[in-house]
């Protein structure tokens, strides 16, 4: 009888399965790629790797347990969503958890990261970072001037995250950046297209003197995902996975006069 206990728990214990899987192996430099942690039993305690040389966008979690006939499955899915920082062959490390007591830790995976995936140009022309202003020319001495940044992308764009690279410095203009502390994807026409439309942030300028006010480019870093792809309809852009690119707002310069 406890020969038999001890060969059950044996088998319960080897029946455990804790795996990763990547949806590729090797990508571009502006792609990105899901790292996936599974397990078939109920545990605890998990830690995922660092994964140092990319940038978390986004994770998640999800657990299915089932009972049917009193068999019982039970599935954990911990999903990562990646963006390499840099070109090479690098190595996603091992994950662990326990379970009834025990750890167990997934096998390292490779992955390879190479030159930047291209898009097409028609493509790239339909995301579009936009410079709007809160009045018409023309512009006054002591007048709190308004500068809206605006980001367009066609409907079928999902947005995953925005990080500013460079915002422009205004010399010798007192000015200061307002972010938007939620972002809201609002629909509105573009050169002729629907897009979609993220009010991104603002700059105030308070103009103290007479003068010309250079406005260097804001750029900006999007990871965008094509929502009609990963519904599996029909889609005219040619990516598959989340991308990463850079967008900026055009050069400006606004003349200040002095009133009468």
């Amino acid at each position: 009888m406890l020969l038999f206990l001890l060969l059950t728990t044996q088998t319960l214990f080897a029946q455990v399965e804790f795996i990763t899987k990547v949806n590729k192996n090797q990508l571009g430099i502006n792609e990105c790629f899901r790292v996936e942690f599974s397990m078939n039993k109920e545990g605890g305690n998990f830690i995922p790797p660092s994964f140092e040389d990319f940038d978390l966008i986004r994770e998640d979690k999800k657990t299915i347990h089932h009972s049917i006939d009193g068999r019982e499955s039970y599935s954990t899915k911990y999903t990562y969503l990646l963006s390499p920082q840099k070109k090479g062959t690098f190595s996603i490390g091992s994950a662990s958890v326990t379970v009834n007591k025990k750890e167990y830790k997934t096998e390292p995976v490779i992955i390879k990261i190479t030159k930047k995936t291209p898009l097409s140009e028609s493509f790239l022309k339909r995301i579009e970072v936009v410079t709007e202003y809160n009045k018409e020319p023309p512009y006054y001495v002591g007048e709190k001037i308004i500068v809206t940044y605006k980001v367009y992308t066609p409907t079928s764009i999902d947005f995953h995250r925005f990080k500013v690279i460079k915002r422009p410095k205004i010399r010798r203009v007192t000015s200061n950046f307002s972010n938007m502390d939620k972002f809201r994807v609002l629909k509105e026409k573009h050169n002729g297209f629907l897009c979609n439309m993220i009010v991104f942030e603002e700059l105030i300028l308070h103009p103290k003197k007479r003068k010309k006010i250079k406005i260097k480019p804001l750029i900006l870093e999007l990871v965008i995902e094509d929502d009609l792809r990963r519904k599996r309809m029909i889609s005219k852009t040619i990516f598959k996975e989340p991308l990463r690119l850079k967008v900026k707002s055009k050069k400006k310069i606004i003349k200040i006069k002095k009133k009468g």
